[in-house]
């Protein structure tokens, strides 16, 4: 069998070295996609902003949040979903580069705040806890615990040895 670096499973792309970035890039660039798509939307004077906003958070943020349960957010990452959010916001209210907004006056503008970070964060809680009460099954159970059946080295370093005997003497001493 052939070893590869990447690979693309059930339309998203995993990495050996467990790298979300290209993959936050894909989701980031579907999403501006569907904003530039709906640009007769943002440019309609009679639909309200607020009926915007809605439109933005069902139809962009939903393709951008496929799949976020299972990333791993770098700080360069956190970065780029927050770039990405005020785009979106941006793209919508049809303002100019060249004038200088804050992003605070855009989102009280809007009324909204930032969320987009807090929603991946969320989900990815959520999708942990669906995990850890066995919902997902067995295997990703053992995954995230990262337990292995078997033989045990003897020592101090012994890992889970020294981990559950940890747990024990917090929980009891």
């Amino acid at each position: 069998m052939e070893q590869v670096h990447d690979f693309k499973f059930l339309g998203s792309y995993k990495s050996a070295d467990g790298d979300c970035t290209k993959e936050i890039k894909r989701h980031i660039v579907l999403a501006r996609q569907k904003a530039v798509v709906l640009a007769s939307i943002w440019k309609d004077r009679n639909i309200k902003t607020a009926t915007k906003v809605k439109v933005m958070m069902s139809m962009v943020r939903t393709v951008f949040q496929y799949g976020v349960e299972e990333w791993t957010l770098k700080k360069s990452d956190r970065n780029r979903i927050e770039v990405f959010e005020m785009w979106c916001w941006i793209k919508m209210l049809s303002i100019s580069w060249q004038k200088h907004h804050t992003n605070d006056s855009i989102l009280t503008a809007l009324g909204v705040e930032r969320e987009l970070m807090g929603r991946v964060t969320k989900l990815k809680l959520q999708y942990f806890g669906h995990i850890t009460r066995g919902s997902a099954g067995q295997l990703a159970l053992t995954v995230l615990e990262g337990i292995m059946e078997g033989l045990q080295h003897q020592g101090k370093d012994s890992g889970y040895t020294t981990l559950k005997s940890g747990l024990a003497a917090n929980t009891f001493g």
